[in-house]
């Protein structure tokens, strides 16, 4: 995926904080669907946040790589959210 890629989050994700945790309810229905729930760690939850469908791939990785000073295996980490969050259809 390109930097230059804007993240947009799927409208027919739910986003339901409760306490310190974020969760991500799909209401989108597929021949075959289950009913899933996914919870985000901390960073996971840190970029959801950000994501406005106004910024790029690369604007939002460098937003979270100042926030946390991240090295690259910390930047490597984040391509694997941003390509867990696009396998559960919660980024179009």
């Amino acid at each position: 995926m390109k930097n230059e890629y804007i993240l947009k989050k799927n409208p027919e994700m739910l986003t339901r904080k409760i306490g310190s945790e974020t969760l991500l309810i799909p209401i989108y229905k597929t021949t075959g669907s289950k009913s899933y729930l996914y919870s985000l760690n901390d960073d996971a939850s840190d970029l959801w946040k950000i994501i406005d469908g106004k910024n790029s791939m690369k604007d939002l990785k460098k937003r979270i790589a100042l926030k946390y000073n991240l090295n690259k295996s910390g930047m490597r980490k984040i391509n694997i959210c941003i390509s867990d969050l696009k396998k559960i259809k919660a980024l179009i």
